[in-house]
C-alpha cells in the first residue's frame, strides 16, 4: 500500500544561518522537501477511491520541479549523482504519461475545431478514450501504490544534505539563472518547421521557470524565503521573474503543440478507428499543429529575439 510516513526535511548543517551565510543547500533541501511532500500527497490522491481531476497534474508538476532543481544542482553534487536522481524522479512521472495524454485529449480535439463528419468522429473517439481513462488510472495507481517513489524521494533528499562542492546561495543563483537563460538562448532562433526544436525549447522554458521559483523561495519556509531575498537581492530576483514571465505564454503555446503531437501519436496507435476516420482526425489535428507552430514562432520573434530578452 502507498506509504503514509510523512517526508521530513533532513537536518541542515546550520538551519539558523543568517542571510549573509546562506548556502545553496540551505535553500535546495527545504525546497525539495516541500516538493516531495506535494508529490506524495498527489500520489495518495491518485490512488484514492475517488481521485480528483488535478491529482495527476499536481504529481507530475512536483516531480518535474524536483528534476529541474536536481539538474541545476549538478555543480554541487556531481553530474552522475544528479542524473541518477533525475532518472528516478522521471521514472515515477512516466507512470502517468498515458493517463495525462488521455486527460488532455478532449481539450486538444476541441481546439482543432472539427466540423461535420469530422466533429462526429472526433466526439466518438473522445468518448471512447474517456472510458479507457479508468483503466489507465488503475494502472498508474497500481505503480504508485507500491510505494517505491516514497523511498526514492527519501534517498534524493538525504543525498542532498551533503554536497560534494559547497556553494554560496549567491554563487548558485548566478550559475543556475545564467545556465537556464543560456539553455533557452542556445536553441534560438528556431528555423521554420523545426518542431523538434520547439519541443526541446518548451522543456527549457519550464526549467527556467522552475529555477526562478526555487530561487525566489516559492517552496521554502518563510524565514528562508526572506533570507534568500536578502541574499540574492530584489533586483536580481525581479530580473529573473521578468524572464520567466516572458517565457510563460510561450510555454503554454508550446504545451498545446506538444498535446497536438501526442494526440497524433495516440491516433496512429489506435487500432479501432477505420482508416477514413483516422484520416479525418489526422487532417484536423495537423491543421491545428500548423497553426500552433506559426503562433509559437511569432511569439518567439516578439519576445526572445533581442539580447536583452535573453
Amino acid at each position: 500500500m502507498l506509504g503514509t510516513r510523512p517526508i521530513q526535511d533532513p537536518p541542515l548543517a546550520d538551519a539558523e544561518a543568517s542571510s549573509s551565510e546562506l548556502s545553496a543547500v540551505d535553500l535546495i533541501v527545504p525546497t525539495m522537501g516541500a516538493l516531495a511532500r506535494a508529490a506524495t500527497a498527489a500520489a495518495t490522491r491518485i490512488c484514492s477511491e475517488q481521485p480528483d481531476d488535478e491529482a495527476v497534474h499536481d504529481f507530475r508538476v512536483a516531480l518535474r520541479r524536483m528534476r529541474s532543481i536536481a539538474r541545476a544542482a549538478r555543480p554541487l553534487y556531481g553530474k552522475r549523482r544528479c542524473r541518477r536522481w533525475e532518472a528516478a524522479l522521471k521514472r515515477f512521472g512516466d507512470a502517468t504519461n498515458a493517463l495525462r495524454d488521455a486527460e488532455v485529449l478532449e481539450g486538444t480535439i476541441t481546439a482543432a475545431e472539427f466540423a461535420g463528419e469530422g466533429a462526429i468522429v472526433a466526439a466518438t473517439w473522445v468518448r471512447r478514450q474517456r472510458r479507457q481513462r479508468a483503466a489507465l488510472l488503475r494502472t498508474a495507481a497500481a505503480l504508485l501504490d507500491e510505494g517505491g517513489h516514497h523511498s526514492a524521494l527519501d534517498r534524493v533528499l538525504k543525498g542532498m544534505t551533503i554536497p560534494r562542492k559547497p556553494m554560496s546561495l549567491r554563487g548558485f543563483e548566478a550559475r543556475a539563472s545564467a545556465t537556464a537563460l543560456a539553455d533557452v538562448a542556445a536553441l534560438l532562433p528556431v528555423p521554420p518547421g523545426d518542431v523538434e526544436r520547439l519541443h526541446r525549447l518548451r522543456i527549457r522554458f519550464k526549467r527556467l521557470r522552475y529555477s526562478a521559483e526555487m530561487l525566489r523561495g516559492n517552496w521554502s519556509p518563510p524565514a528562508l524565503r526572506d533570507a534568500a531575498t536578502q541574499t540574492l537581492g530584489e533586483e536580481r530576483l525581479r530580473a529573473l521573474a521578468r524572464a520567466t514571465r516572458r517565457s510563460t505564454k510561450l510555454q503554454k503555446r508550446l504545451g498545446l503543440l506538444h498535446d497536438a503531437d501526442q494526440a497524433l501519436a495516440m491516433l496512429a496507435a489506435d487500432k479501432e478507428l477505420s482508416e477514413p476516420h483516422k484520416r479525418l482526425l489526422r487532417q484536423g489535428l495537423t491543421r491545428l499543429r500548423t497553426v500552433l507552430v506559426r503562433r509559437a514562432l511569432r511569439s518567439l520573434d516578439a519576445n526572445w529575439s533581442t539580447p536583452e530578452s535573453r
